[in-house]
């Protein structure tokens, strides 16, 4: 017995090494890591504004026995490629630290592997490196391997075309499909599901139509990537108008009997999503969507009289929102100092306010009740002199039934919200909307 034992335990030893082996051996035949610089528009759009390069670490490869292991990952490579990136421009680099939900790491583990990365990136060159940490369900392999023997076309256009309810804007290189999604072309709709639709209106369809065909012929047309955000009372109807579902297909060798006879009825019974009836009219084969859910319910408030506020200034006066409107058209925007895109777009609201005062009226109300004094700091070192509001969290929540932030209403002339955006997309749009207000062609 004590022969058979140790038998056994050599045995499973050997296997374990072989696994070990094959692990390794796989690890080695497939990058562990992916870098680029970041060149087209869509890139500076969607993964940063202000980095000259990006790289994403498969870090789950660093851990051995539940422990850090620096040696366990081959840099060479890495680093050759991380020098010739900051040869060509030193700063900044956007690292994303990548950790693979399936293996309980530490974070002390976590910390350890980030900051060695980041010594790793600044020793290749790189004179400042923002690193983010990425938890994802999907291994490496599931994630890198469709596009690991990815090739580029010689010519390739990844700009953005946007309009008042669409972003549109084709993949066409490895990090836009590694960094943004994997698909040939995005269509990010701007208006939220709110509730008010159950299909995609005539009015966007069209402009959809418009903004694909004007990307050109040479974008492949695999797989359409929707983007869309939604109040509280459009949740669910998300994955009715985006339901990404295909016909059942019937295998060739069937051909009768109770099966046959299923999957046939299941053809029949199948109706294409509304955005998957437009890409396959479009001539796209399939169809995923990401989805932000919101909550709140600021559709409400369309048609009816703004609601009224009196809240004290950041100067401390106080500003009473009927008086300050007097006949104007204007905006009332929901925002705080730690929210990202709010901080975009006050500079913008600045700039409106100082064109157009005189006949638009615009008030910034904080809703995440922050301390005076952070927001005056963050006025005073951004230029702000656009009307800002103090200690509005409750009636963000309660009387204009904000559930994200910005959310910004737009006024007519008779003190009626015409319509509301979550979200920032840029100062351009919003002095759109700002000028068919007040009248403007």
């Amino acid at each position: 017995m004590k022969q058979l034992a140790i038998v056994t335990a050599v045995c499973c030893l050997g296997l374990a090494c072989v696994v070990k082996a094959e692990a390794e051996a796989e690890q080695a035949n497939t990058p562990q890591y992916f870098v680029a610089p970041i060149e087209t528009e869509v890139q500076r759009r969607e993964i940063s504004g202000s980095a000259s390069a990006y790289a994403v670490v498969n870090c789950n490869a660093f851990v051995v026995d539940a422990q850090f292991d620096p040696n366990a990952f081959d840099t060479t490579s890495l680093m050759s490629e991380l020098r010739s990136l900051a040869a060509a421009d030193a700063d900044p680099l956007k690292l994303v630290v990548r950790f693979h939900l399936g293996v309980e790491i530490k974070r002390s583990t976590r910390t350890e592997i980030k900051n060695h990365l980041k010594r790793l990136c600044e020793s290749a060159g790189f004179k400042s490196v923002n690193a983010v940490e990425m938890d994802t369900s999907a291994s490496w392999d599931d994630f890198y391997e469709p596009l690991k023997d990815w090739t580029e076309t010689e010519s390739v256009n990844e700009s953005v075309i946007t309009n008042r309810l669409v972003n549109v804007y084709p993949l066409g290189t490895k990090l836009s499909r590694i960094a943004i999604g994997d698909a040939d072309c995005v269509v990010e709709i701007k208006p939220s599901i709110d509730g008010r639709q159950t299909d995609l209106s005539p009015e966007l369809q069209s402009t959809i139509r418009r903004a694909i065909e004007s990307v050109g012929p040479r974008m492949k047309k695999e797989k359409l990537l929707f983007r869309v955000n939604s109040t509280a009372a459009g949740r669910e109807l998300v994955e009715q108008i985006f339901d990404a579902r295909r016909p059942p297909m019937i295998p060739e060798d069937i051909t009768d009997g109770p099966l046959f006879d299923f999957l046939q009825s299941q053809r029949k019974q199948y109706q294409p999503s509304p955005a998957m009836k437009l890409a396959r009219e479009l001539g796209f084969e399939t169809i995923s969507y990401v989805h932000s859910p919101g909550g709140g319910a600021p559709e409400k408030l369309i048609g009816r009289p703004v609601p009224h506020f009196e809240l004290d200034r950041v100067s401390g006066d106080r500003l009473e929102l009927n008086r300050f409107l007097d006949g104007r058209p204007g905006l009332v925007t929901f925002w705080g100092v730690a929210c990202g895109p709010c901080c975009q777009e006050a500079p913008h609201l600045t700039r409106l306010h100082q064109k157009y005062s005189d006949r638009f009226a615009i008030v910034a109300v904080n809703g995440y009740d922050e301390a005076s004094d952070v927001v005056a700091e963050f006025a005073t070192q951004n230029k702000l002199d656009h009307p800002i509001v103090l200690g509005g969290g409750e009636v963000a929540s309660k009387v204009y039934l904000v559930g994200a932030y910005p959310t910004t209403f737009f006024v007519d002339r008779e003190g009626t919200v015409v319509d509301y955006k979550v979200g920032f997309d840029s100062g351009e749009e919003l002095e759109d909307r700002v000028r068919e207000l007040v009248g403007e062609e």
